[in-house]
């Protein structure tokens, strides 16, 4: 059961452990030896059926959309340049371009196997944005948001 990543409970080793002592223990009787049959076949089904139990216990994976596409990863690695440079006009642009579809899809931050959804690592970079930058935003996207409320 260790091999299958299962730790077996106190009450099943000492079950399992009966059961084998049993099954080991033979007999020169014939009725002894088939009642050695039945509890080590009775022993068995008892550890499936536990081993199941455990196995319903475990959680199933999950699968994280991730960004794959070079166009977007590239759109991604520019956007931070352009913020890293203070060039809020391009890094806004930018950011118009990138796919809305693609918002909750993981992509790498940095080198170390981190992954952050699309969102929530452009709002930390915006959210991070020294106060000019801030102004730029608002600038640049104030006159769209006007739009979109009075329709």
């Amino acid at each position: 059961m260790k091999r299958m990543g299962l730790q077996p409970t106190e009450g099943l080793r000492r079950l399992l452990a009966g059961g084998l002592c049993l099954a080991l223990a033979g007999s020169a009787d014939a009725q002894a030896a088939q009642t050695n049959q039945a509890v080590a076949a009775d022993a068995e089904a008892i550890a499936e059926r536990a081993v199941e139990e455990e196995l319903q216990k475990i959680r199933p994976g999950f699968r994280l959309p991730m960004v794959d596409d070079e166009q977007t990863l590239k759109q991604v690695a520019l956007f931070n340049a352009y913020l890293d440079e203070r060039d809020w006009s391009q890094a806004f642009r930018l950011l118009t371009d990138l796919s809305h579809e693609r918002m909750d899809a993981m992509v790498p931050v940095g080198d170390d196997g981190l992954h952050l959804a699309l969102r929530a690592l452009i709002q930390r970079r915006l959210l991070a944005m020294p106060a000019d930058g801030r102004r730029a935003f608002q600038l640049y996207f104030d006159g769209q948001a006007n739009e979109q409320l009075a329709a």
